[in-house]
């Protein structure tokens, strides 16, 4: 009969790989010279310091190594088309950090608040401290938030935002559950990233409409908790304005690409087509890491099998029994799954899938709720630990091609 772990060999074990992990993460976030730019939400918010919402052209070569992929083009001058939450973020880092080095440290501070956000829902979602550290381990080094995490140059900080307001909220709701703060969050999730926002208003929205209130104490917390997103809504609607001229111009359709045949696709179907549905699987779903003949793995930057960068996600296949959450969360990731692979790109360059980060708290509450339901044995552990081991030797396959 084998005897259990102690608590203290647990422990013990799971801080060696975890600072084995975070080691060589920090080794791939490392900047390289080529990348040696100063991050688009930085320019943009040195333009709002500014009194301007362009970027004025000479300063997009100066200090973004002459490239203008991803801006758009509008009477002669250059916006940059994501919603702004992390530019105002920023602001105050380029005051005590400078316009170089404040996105790469609000880049690793989001890490750090994700991590530590998570393992508060965990917490209070009703698993023990060590369950509870296992699925942050498996967050940062087995999920698309690890492919986020490595790339540290670009527009990924937007990811971080996105997931670290969403345990945030999730927190909050399994605590206090007051509309006014997870309502707040939810508006500034819709600043940062869209589909990350409406993945928000779905699951809070409808876990609200199931739980078994009157309808008047329904309509007064919903009202409280879309305040503010109407509010945040209608300053991006007329930010979209101010720019473009329209409302409802984002940018997206008319910013410069020179990827193929995403250029050519976005100009015959649009944004949003079922055209893209079978591309979007295959990257998502289907691609594999595969041995090239003459050497070496290819690993594709468009993105490779979600269940290989996570195949924690699998045991989501032992959640037994149905709870409102756990409907809403499912709803959650479908509608917003849909609309992304129905998105002409899948989100390149990246390690996994970095788009389902619009999604991932609520798979980790559905993944919450099933090592509720049996525990996070060793064999679990070990997957993780795979997991994460994988993750790092194929992600610097990829860093060393980009």
């Amino acid at each position: 009969m084998r005897r259990p772990w102690s608590q203290h060999k647990q422990t013990t074990l799971f801080a060696i790989f975890f600072v084995c992990a975070l080691a060589g993460m920090l080794l791939l976030t490392r900047i390289k010279e080529k990348e040696s730019v100063i991050n688009p939400f930085t320019l943009q918010a040195v333009s709002f310091l500014e009194g301007r919402f362009d970027i004025p052209i000479k300063t997009l070569l100066e200090k973004h190594n002459k490239n203008s992929v991803d801006f758009v083009q509008h009477k002669n001058k250059y916006y940059f088309p994501l919603p702004p939450a992390v530019s105002v973020l920023l602001i105050p880092f380029i005051f005590l950090f400078g316009i170089t080095y404040a996105a790469p440290i609000l880049h690793y501070l989001l890490i750090i608040l994700a991590a530590y956000f998570a393992y508060l829902f965990f917490k209070r979602r009703g698993l023990d401290a060590n369950t509870a550290k296992w699925l942050v381990y498996g967050l940062m080094f087995g999920s698309a938030f690890f492919g986020v995490c490595i790339f540290i140059g670009y527009v990924y900080v937007s990811h971080l935002l996105a997931v670290t307001l969403a345990f945030a909220a999730l927190y909050e709701r399994e605590g206090r559950d007051r509309p006014w703060v997870i309502g707040s969050l939810t508006a500034l999730t819709c600043a940062t990233r869209s589909t990350a926002g409406l993945a928000m208003i779905l699951f809070f929205g409808v876990s609200e409409l199931l739980i078994k209130n009157d309808w008047r104490q329904k309509i007064k917390r919903l009202t409280v908790f879309f305040l503010p997103i109407i509010c945040v809504s209608s300053v991006l609607l007329w930010f979209n304005f101010a720019r473009f001229g329209n409302v409802l111009d984002f940018g997206y359709k008319t910013s410069i690409l020179t990827m193929h045949p995403e250029h050519e696709n976005r100009e015959k179907y649009g944004l949003f087509h079922p055209y893209y549905i079978g591309q979007n699987i295959w990257y998502n779903f289907l691609n594999p890491v595969r041995p090239y003949a003459t050497g070496g793995w290819n690993v594709d930057p468009r993105g490779i099998n979600f269940f290989i960068v996570g195949p924690i996600f699998l045991w989501l296949l032992a959640l037994r029994g149905w709870t409102r959450d756990r409907l809403a969360a499912v709803i959650t990731v479908a509608v917003t799954l849909v609309i992304l692979l129905c998105y002409y790109c899948t989100g390149a360059v990246q390690y996994g899938t970095r788009y389902f980060c619009d999604f991932l708290p609520f798979l980790f509450l559905l993944l919450a709720d099933v090592f509720k339901q049996q525990p996070l044995d060793r064999i679990v552990q070990l997957v993780l630990i795979g997991s994460a081991g994988i993750n790092l030797f194929l992600a610097n396959i990829l860093r060393m091609k980009y």
